[in-house]
């Protein structure tokens, strides 16, 4: 077991033992508890227009610029998707046509960096796609992650409110180095 994990696991201990005798934690809960109303609006609209964002771009690049899978392919795909691992008496396997489209783009932090300098981001559609379902990506995880912390116990908005800076952190890390 690697050292992250371990503090990983002793943080989340800590967190879990320690969160309800932190007085700013607990006052915030408290306040969050007595008026969720318009935070959880918030969450709760930025993680439906993510979802919705994502999926329908999704959608639209797969129908424009993806690839008609054939019939072995899409059934290949359906069925190692139905498999469980560690299961050896489930067998997954699909039957009857079967129809799929293939979407292959990939872009490092330096291209998407790039795509906007050079303004190929409002140019493009296919930049355009692929920003739209990042945002998409992004409202719904911090909206998941902000319905989380406004229900939550106190321990559970320390976690997630570490989680959310560290992936911040590291998001915003990741495109400046690129």
């Amino acid at each position: 077991m690697s050292l992250a994990r371990v503090l990983f696991f002793v943080f989340v201990a800590l967190s879990i033992a320690l969160a309800p005798y932190i007085p700013p934690l607990k006052r915030f809960s408290a306040a969050l508890v007595a008026k969720p109303q318009p935070y959880l609006s918030i969450t709760i609209g930025m993680t439906v227009v993510g979802i919705v964002l994502f999926i329908v771009v999704g959608m639209i690049t797969a129908l424009r610029s993806g690839r008609r899978m054939t019939d072995a392919e899409a059934q290949a795909y359906a069925s190692a998707s139905l498999r469980v691992p560690n299961y050896a008496f489930y067998r997954g396997y699909f039957r009857g046509k079967a129809m799929g489209r293939q979407v292959e783009n990939s872009n490092s932090f330096r291209d998407i960096k790039e795509a906007f300098h050079s303004g190929a981001w409002w140019r493009d559609p296919v930049w355009r796609r692929f920003l739209l379902m990042i945002a998409g990506a992004l409202l719904w995880l911090y909206g998941g992650f902000g319905i989380a912390l406004v229900l939550g116990p106190p321990a559970v908005k320390l976690i997630v409110s570490a989680a959310l800076l560290y992936v911040s952190v590291r998001l915003f890390w990741s495109v400046w180095r690129a």
